[in-house]
């Protein structure tokens, strides 16, 4: 008994990652889970929440590739959520419109409660990634998943206007009228471009020399 006291001892004191960290991230997301299936289960192929799983699974293992996939898929985008928060709770203007939807009343206070995780979890995958490093291989790996929530994205919605919004920007940029630049499908395909483009492969080489 003594022994197997000090086997796990040494595990805690081995990890890389502390266990209040783990524990809460799984807290979250068994929250998360049961209430987003209840209103829709759609809501979880938002990349964000895409994000949330692989990341509670990435600091359990304490994997640098699946906390790197994480980082790589929304710390940008989910800062610019922490800044455009912030100044709407400070000043009312919405700037960026990101999170507009954590003032609007028709939500309960547990789920806008639930979605406080875009606040955090920017800055804990930035300090997971000082700890475990930056896998390279996260690059080529994040556009698979990104492309294959895309696709599976448009596959199960039809219009803006169903139960998950305008999922993942699949039907234009504006949460209630779709775009009427181009063709549905080369929409997508353009957007399958440009998000790994301009946000991925920017962010894989800030990663690649600041957590080398």
């Amino acid at each position: 008994m003594e022994q197997r006291h000090h086997s796990i001892r040494e595990l805690l004191s081995s990890s890389q990652l502390p266990l209040w960290l783990k524990l809460l991230c799984s807290v979250w997301v068994a929250l998360l889970l049961p209430t987003y299936w209840q209103s829709t289960p759609l809501g979880l192929l938002w990349s964000c929440n895409v994000a949330l799983l692989v990341t509670c699974a990435g600091l359990w293992l304490e994997s640098s590739l699946l906390v790197s996939i994480a980082a790589l898929g929304i710390v940008w985008w989910q800062l610019l959520w922490v800044l455009d928060f912030l100044i709407h709770l400070g000043t009312g203007i919405s700037t960026l419109g990101m999170s507009n939807y954590m003032f609007d009343q028709k939500f309960s206070r547990f789920s806008l409660g639930l979605s406080l995780y875009h606040g955090w979890l920017p800055f804990v995958l930035l300090w997971a990634l000082s700890r475990l490093r930056y896998d390279h291989r996260a690059l080529l790996l994040q556009t698979l998943v990104a492309w294959a929530v895309f696709l599976l994205s448009a596959i199960v919605t039809t219009d803006l206007t169903g139960p998950a919004g305008n999922l993942n920007m699949i039907y234009g940029l504006s949460e209630t009228m779709p775009q009427t630049w181009m063709a549905p499908r080369l929409w997508l395909v353009l957007v399958m471009v440009l998000w790994p483009a301009s946000v991925y492969v920017p962010c894989h080489f800030i990663f690649r020399r600041v957590f080398a």
